[in-house]
């Protein structure tokens, strides 16, 4: 069984967004590995975002499949990949600086910090994807 049939299965039933672990700064298209535009090639922009959790072959040929499933749709109907992460980094915006500066204030790997992050990481979804169906894929370890 492939690991990404329920993703598959859910983007074709009406998900609007996949949103990823990297950083909100992959928000900005230069980062992102852009599958509702289908530019570019997606192994480098995969390796570009830097974490680990993206630089496998069945991230790959999801990202993959997402160009080819969104070529066929109209461009306000493709599906959006969007990092949710609060990290200070390169693209992101004040109000995820701003909650980046407390999380990194915090003791690392701390339960309040894990918490806080959590936290931040849904509402970085309901801003970017108020009304949308989402999926979301995170890590924890």
């Amino acid at each position: 069984m492939r690991s990404d049939r329920i993703t598959r299965w859910l983007t074709d039933n009406a998900i609007a967004l996949h949103g990823v672990e990297p950083g909100t700064g992959t928000s900005n298209p230069s980062r992102t590995p852009s599958p509702e535009c289908g530019t570019g090639t997606a192994r480098p922009a995969l390796a570009a975002v830097g974490f680990w959790t993206w630089h496998t072959e069945e991230v790959l040929e999801l990202v993959e499949w997402l160009r080819a499933h969104n070529a066929t749709l109209p461009r306000d109907q493709r599906v959006r990949f969007r990092g949710i992460d609060p990290l200070d980094e390169p693209g992101a915006d004040q109000w995820t600086r701003d909650r980046a500066a407390e999380i990194n204030a915090l003791p690392a790997l701390s339960a309040k910090g894990s918490a806080l992050r959590d936290r931040y990481m849904t509402e970085a979804v309901q801003r970017i994807a108020p009304d949308d169906k989402v999926i979301v894929w995170v890590h924890n370890g």
